[in-house]
């Protein structure tokens, strides 16, 4: 019996090994020389591109001044706008566009708002509205002075008793807004020098409210203090102690902004409208800097360079043009090719006359080294000059010649000095 256990055993082993080549034959023998089983592909999920408003919002330099954020600006004397209102947001920004708001730090608005088209406005707007806001609120004493001057003089009719829930969408949420910010609005909006907008029903109670409650209010709405910068006029560091301790130039070249627009290193500018300023000479450096913040230059991007110029003294304009002129350059250029037809109008309309012949050995100090500049920034600047735009300083000694050189010459030469070694 036991043996005839074995025997079948072994034949049920037998029979699933011999299954088991058959079906390896059948496998073989079907597929070979046959068309290959088709397999669904793997689908890799691809990043997600930037929304328009992301990239609207990096492209357009929003995050300049208002931080990547749009909750950390790079002055308190600048909005958070992480979370406001769309509606309220879309109509600064268009009156700001169109100049029918020109107060305070807008101006350094104004100098890029041609670059943005109304429908780019629209979804910026949205954008912005859906930033996570700042989750300050407003004071956290309900007996104090603050929170009894916000019913008192009826701010919480417009914008609500907490500071964020305002009666239309075109009036802005204001708890946890920069206090220097809301004091500078509100003086504003008293004085006149803003009007666009709902303000008028802001400016018929205003009379009601005297500067130093209106520094009270600010406090209290934004949830923090004033500090310790501002100085008796309510302007931050413009006062004598202020100006008695003056930083060095690297400091003052963050603390003024300068870094936003021309770059960490003073070579690599945010746009390419800016200048390259990393070298260049300080005398030259100094005096466009005067005429920037006096008006005497107005042209091209400077509108935007005009909106902090306020906020630095003579003497901290001396410091800087010495920093800058320190900085190396950017050396970073493909090199001039002395046999272009560049090169040829560099020597026969005269360039090399005042900048030298290698750009960056002008005649006087207070001519600018012109080697190594963006291509869009020079070219711009020398149809300024021919156009009178800009006609500060020493280009009345170019104006002279530009008659004689037609737009698709500057253009060449624009082309070949951003070549050119600085």
């Amino acid at each position: 019996m036991s043996r005839l256990m074995v025997v079948i055993g072994f034949l049920l082993t037998a029979l699933a090994l011999a299954g088991y080549a058959f079906a390896l034959y059948m496998v073989s023998t079907k597929f070979r020389g046959s068309t290959p089983i088709a397999v669904a592909p793997v689908e890799v999920a691809e990043a997600p591109a930037a929304s328009p408003g992301v990239e609207l919002f990096q492209t357009k330099t929003c995050f300049t001044c208002h931080g990547a954020d749009g909750k950390t600006p790079i002055l308190p004397e600048y909005p958070k706008i992480a979370g406001q209102n769309a509606d309220y947001v879309l109509q600064q920004m268009r009156d700001i566009k169109g100049s029918a708001r020109s107060n305070g730090q807008s101006v350094a608005m104004t100098g890029v708002m041609h670059l943005v088209s109304d429908e780019e406005l629209v979804i910026l707007a949205d954008y912005i509205a859906g930033l996570p806001p700042d989750d300050t609120g407003l004071g956290t004493d309900p007996d104090s002075e603050g929170a009894g001057l916000f019913m008192t003089k009826t701010c919480f009719t417009c914008h609500g008793a907490d500071g964020k829930t305002p009666l239309l969408s075109e009036y802005p949420k204001i708890a946890g807004q920069n206090a220097k910010y809301i004091l500078q609005q509100a003086k504003d909006i008293k004085s006149g020098a803003r009007d666009n907008g709902q303000t008028a029903a802001m400016k018929g109670v205003m009379h009601l409210v005297s500067d130093e409650e209106l520094e009270i209010l600010a406090e209290y709405i934004s949830g923090s203090t004033l500090g310790d910068d501002t100085d008796a006029g309510g302007t931050p560091g413009t006062g004598t102690d202020a100006a008695a301790e003056l930083p060095p130039g690297e400091e003052l070249f963050k603390t003024k902004t300068c870094f936003t627009c021309h770059g960490a290193d003073g070579a690599h500018p945010l746009l390419p409208e800016y200048p390259e300023i990393a070298g260049q000479n300080a005398q030259y450096v100094l005096q466009q800097t005067r005429d920037i913040k006096s008006g005497a230059r107005s042209n091209g991007q400077t509108a935007a360079m005009k909106g902090v110029m306020h906020l630095v003294s003579d003497q901290e304009l001396e410091i800087l043009a010495e920093y800058i002129a320190s900085l190396p350059p950017n050396t970073d250029v493909a090199g001039a090719d002395p046999e272009s037809e560049g090169a040829n109008l560099f020597m026969t309309k005269t360039c090399f006359t005042c900048h030298g012949a290698d750009g960056k050995t002008p005649l006087l100090p207070e001519y600018p080294k012109i080697a190594g500049h963006n291509m869009e920034y020079a070219l711009q600047q020398i149809m300024d000059i021919k156009s009178g735009a800009r006609d500060n300083g020493q280009t009345a000694a170019m104006k002279g010649v530009m008659h004689l050189v037609d737009d698709n010459e500057i253009r060449i030469l624009a082309e070949y000095l951003a070549t050119m070694e600085p």
